[in-house]
């Protein structure tokens, strides 16, 4: 009969869903892995030659990043200032107010380093860096 002929001519044209079966861990520690990773954070805060301390954007800016800080991890909060500078005895005060500014805020007065690194240029005036460590656990979008 032409109607059995031309159903089975159309089913040849039906589009059929695949599945794909494999085996599917059943430990959640693979389908959904968690990962710590510990991040470098880090800002580099301009002094001007003629600066006497810290200025007020410098203040906001650093209790901005210092917001970031895990005050229960305690990482060590780092302030590297400039030496060979333009701007070093300037640097050299603010990096003492930065520093007076992250006890203030919580940060524990043994877990802050001021160290100095070489500026590149005598004639510029550099920055103070301000870093820590910060550690986080992170999976993938989806996990596995």
């Amino acid at each position: 009969d032409g109607a059995d002929r031309d159903a089975v001519a159309l089913a040849g044209c039906a589009q059929r869903d695949s599945i794909t079966v494999g085996a599917i861990p059943d430990d959640y520690r693979t389908n959904h892995p968690i990962v710590i990773a510990e991040k470098n954070q880090k800002i580099d805060l301009p002094v001007g030659a003629g600066d006497r301390g810290m200025t007020g954007s410098q203040r906001d800016t650093l209790l901005g990043f210092l917001d970031g800080y895990d005050r229960s991890a305690a990482p060590t909060l780092t302030i590297q200032v400039p030496s060979g500078s333009a701007n070093e005895v300037a640097a050299t005060t603010a990096a003492r107010d930065f520093a007076r500014l992250a006890v203030a805020s919580g940060i524990k007065r043994n877990r802050i380093v001021v160290t100095s690194y070489q500026s590149a240029s005598a004639e510029a005036s550099a920055p103070i860096r301000v870093a820590y460590i910060s550690v986080k656990a992170q999976t993938d979008k989806c996990g596995r």
